[in-house]
């Protein structure tokens, strides 16, 4: 897959690098991109690139030194290391761009990271670029308060995945970009082996499903390298994805405390970026009761549903099985994420500016799809998206209308808007009435002309 939508990165970085002494940061969940966004950077630069494996100090050492024989040729350089002080000295005094990817392996050397700290310190001229992918060691290392290089950057970057507009215009359609974003998601390396002609069901199989594909194990080995009781992470987010997603469920569902499920889910979420907890847009996060986990990378997501949840099915065999069980839930479960997808567009809409935007419910049961408020003006706006293969008819807006009064939400003086969203459009009958009632009505052709 070519080099894809990182041009804000890519003039950051060479923004932060004018500088005589600059030291940038960037990390982010495996496979997201970084090596692939620094290759693309120091391009035609005068600079030095070494990956850090995970090795031990004296043969990383050696290693170290065999990398920059590739760079200079330097005879010199042929034996080890004799530290990792006589590393960092040296490449100073090559007076180029550095980049240390994976930097945080380091911290196999003792005292590496304040030697980086000292030796920058010491520096009047050095440009550094430090890359990782553990995000709660980055924190340790680089971001928090009593960390070695706090205070020491010069730019930080945390690098996503593609937002779905990227996936849409890899697919060349809105409808099959979201079909593709809802089982792979936005993760550069999930994309790039997709056959971008074949349907949806084909790259399911080929790529997920079948034992040995590229795909089939990726969450699990993810979760295995990134944390130390898999186990329960992997639990918590099958449950999660199968729809047990307060912590109360999790909790009763698992069999363990709710504090210590709470540590889970607090890893999942602020160090992964695996999960989000999300309450209703009416409410405030931090007093809400009614929170729901839910997995915020839709190729997670996807892949805890079903190759996870069917992983006997699978180890035996039965690939149709399970196949047959996708084709069945597929248009629902692609309905779920295109609600996520839609409600992520009337966010970055300047005609919703001032608005927060989310979803509702209730302990009842009772839920919309999207929910928009804007306090300044009292404007709410009430939406409903359907992923269907049909054209919709007009009992989709006595749903909305129904419901809407069960907001509790300025319900004396406030406007309210409606909109409505189909992937195979409308009756001709629901259009005359939604033009009627001012209703606003989109179909995939109108979200297109959005992004």
């Amino acid at each position: 897959m070519r080099f894809t939508d990182r041009g804000n990165e890519l003039e950051m970085l060479e923004n932060a690098v004018k500088r005589k002494k600059s030291m940038i940061i960037i990390y982010g969940r495996r496979r997201v991109g970084k090596t692939a966004l620094i290759k693309k950077f120091i391009e035609n630069k005068d600079s030095i690139y070494i990956y850090i494996p995970l090795q031990s100090e004296k043969s990383l050492l050696r290693y170290l030194a065999e990398s920059l024989y590739r760079y200079t040729g330097n005879p010199l350089l042929k034996s080890p290391f004799p530290s990792f002080r006589d590393f960092m000295d040296y490449i100073v005094n090559e007076r180029k761009l550095i980049v240390l990817d994976e930097f945080q392996r380091l911290e196999k050397i003792e005292g590496a990271i304040s030697i980086i700290q000292d030796v920058w310190d010491s520096s009047e001229e050095m440009r550094i670029v430090l890359t990782g992918s553990s995000i709660d060691m980055i924190h340790h290392l680089a971001l928090s308060g009593d960390s070695p290089l706090f205070g020491r950057r010069t730019l930080e970057i945390k690098l996503k995945p593609f937002k779905p507009e990227v996936v849409f215009s890899l697919a060349g359609s809105v409808k099959k970009g979201i079909e593709i974003y809802a089982v792979f998601g936005g993760t550069p390396a999930y994309l790039e082996n997709i056959d971008w002609k074949r349907g949806i069901m084909y790259n399911i199989e080929t790529l997920i499903i079948r034992k040995g594909m590229p795909l089939y194990s990726e969450p699990e080995y993810l979760i295995r390298s990134e944390t130390r009781d898999a186990s329960t992470y992997l639990s918590i987010l099958r449950y999660i994805s199968l729809g047990k997603q307060s912590l109360g469920e999790l909790s009763d569902i698992l069999g363990m405390e709710r504090n210590k499920v709470s540590f889970y889910l607090s890893v999942l979420e602020k160090e992964m970026d695996i999960i989000r907890k999300d309450v209703p847009v009416t409410e405030d996060p931090k007093k809400s009761r009614k929170g729901r986990y839910r997995i915020s990378d839709p190729f997670f997501n996807f892949w805890f549903r079903y190759v996870f949840h069917y992983e006997n099915e699978l180890e035996m065999g039965r690939t149709g099985y399970v196949l047959d069980i996708i084709k069945k839930d597929l248009q629902g479960y692609v309905g779920r994420i295109a609600e996520d997808v839609i409600r992520g567009i009337i966010r970055e809409n300047p005609e919703y500016a001032g608005y927060r935007v989310g979803s509702w419910w209730n302990r009842r049961g009772d839920e919309i799809d999207i929910v928009a408020l804007n306090e300044k003006k009292k404007e709410i706006l009430f939406g409903e998206v359907k992923w269907r293969n049909r054209p919709i008819g007009c009992s989709i807006i006595d749903e909305v209308m129904e419901k809407k009064d069960l907001v509790k939400w300025h319900n004396e003086d406030r406007k309210e808007k409606f909109l409505v969203v189909s992937k195979s459009g409308f009756t001709k009958k629901c259009i005359e009435r939604m033009d009627s009632e001012g209703i606003m009505h989109w179909d995939l052709r109108d979200v297109e002309r959005m992004i």
